[in-house]
């Protein structure tokens, strides 16, 4: 069975909208939007299939309604820092297992991932986009999210029957197998016998995601 993951994503921002649009289109996500202005509440709620909570992403009520022990990944990307670190502390503090934080200052990058969060800056994202839009050409081509005619993705091998099988020898009609991952390490061997503790990295050919999902659970 696929794990459906539970992401929240706090702010109303051009970065969290985008982010929220996109996990809702693979299509394996559970997404939930907290904003705090009600008017942009009800407009965004009839434009993303997304849970829409109103409310202030520093509230602790707030924060306590939305069983923040079972989150896959929260994201803290409102147009405050303050608010952005407060929302990540709480949600930390309250079980949430990936917790991301949209930061402008690079000098707090460090302090944040040495206290476990993923700092995000969503500048430094774009201009290494453009970076590769403008020296790798062909590899942006193949691979930008909603452009290109592949995409990388990585699923638990637990929500697979590939368990047991060499990495070079997993492939099919609309994917390819590049290289398994586990505490941190990639693996790239054809050789690499997969493991169901692991996460398998694939390149998948874009729009075929469930395809390739059912796929993968024949064995």
């Amino acid at each position: 069975m696929v794990t459906v993951l539970k992401i929240i994503i706090a702010g109303d921002t051009t970065f969290a909208l985008e982010l929220a649009k996109l996990s809702i289109k693979k299509g394996d996500s559970k997404v939930l939007l907290i904003i705090r202005d009600r008017e942009k509440a009800i407009s965004i709620g009839s434009e993303i299939n997304a849970i829409i909570v109103n409310g202030d992403a520093t509230d602790t009520a707030t924060l306590d309604e939305l069983d923040l022990q079972n989150c896959d990944y929260f994201v803290a990307a409102t147009e405050s820092e303050k608010a952005n670190v407060l929302s990540a502390l709480y949600a930390k503090n309250a079980g949430a297992k990936n917790i991301f934080i949209r930061v402008e200052q690079p000098e707090a990058e460090p302090l944040l991932r040495k206290l476990g969060f993923m700092p995000i800056n969503p500048d430094v994202f774009a201009a290494r986009y453009a970076e590769l839009m403008t020296t790798r050409p062909a590899v942006a081509d193949l691979v930008t999210p909603g452009v290109g005619e592949f995409d990388i993705i990585e699923l638990p091998v637990k929500d697979t029957k590939i368990a047991g099988q060499k990495l070079g020898k997993t492939h099919g009609e609309h994917f390819a197998a590049i290289a398994t991952y586990y505490n941190g390490v990639y693996n790239f061997s054809k050789e690499k016998k997969i493991e169901p503790h692991e996460k398998i990295i694939l390149l998948v050919s874009a729009g075929k995601e469930k395809e390739v999902t059912k796929e993968l659970n024949k064995g």
